[in-house]
């Protein structure tokens, strides 16, 4: 068995296995979201956060598209630098979407009355699921050595994010007004 079979292989099994994660957080964010909606979460901005959760597989698209009609070949440096920072971005985020628990959904949802989470990655970050997110990207196009994707997808993402980021910034805020003025605090 020669090394590139073996780096093709490492590719295709973090493709398949990157897709079966989203399919499991998919059926997550379908439990969560139909507890949010019970629980009165308004929702903000459904179209822009769609969009965000929908490029994933686009780009996916594109950056496997990319490394093929460059007729680019997989290198170990690039596959272990590309998977490195996928374990990265999926350990995070599945460590920031325990710690959200049921709060957590692939939409931007709002309860009155509700807290600012500070514990696990959130007491060291405000929005650690769209860095994990990044960091799996940016692995994927390190991996298949699609450096043209990686731009592009810099380029769309920052325009998302500053949207998103924007609304559940003034979310948090508002929260963590009517957390001081109530007196309570969480840790």
């Amino acid at each position: 068995m020669d090394a590139q079979f073996f780096l093709v292989l490492i590719a295709s099994f973090s493709v398949l296995l990157y897709f079966l994660i989203r399919l499991g957080e998919t059926h997550q964010h379908r439990i969560n979201y139909e507890f949010l909606k019970f629980a009165q979460a308004e929702e903000r901005i459904s179209w822009r956060m769609r969009i965000y959760y929908l490029s994933e597989f686009l780009f996916m698209f594109l950056i496997v598209t990319e490394h093929f009609y460059l007729g680019s070949k997989f290198e170990r440096i690039h596959t272990v630098i590309g998977l490195s920072f996928l374990l990265i971005g999926v350990s995070l985020r599945f460590w920031a979407i325990t710690t959200l628990g049921k709060l957590w959904s692939k939409r931007c949802m709002f309860i009155q009355g509700n807290y600012v989470v500070k514990e696990g990655p959130f007491k060291y970050l405000s929005h650690p699921e769209y860095l994990s997110r990044f960091l799996d990207i940016v692995g994927m196009c390190v991996m298949f050595k699609a450096f043209y994707s990686l731009g592009i997808y810099i380029v769309c993402i920052s325009y998302l994010l500053y949207g998103i980021i924007k609304v559940e910034s003034s979310q948090m805020k508002r929260l963590a007004i009517d957390d001081n003025s109530s007196g309570i605090t969480h840790s």
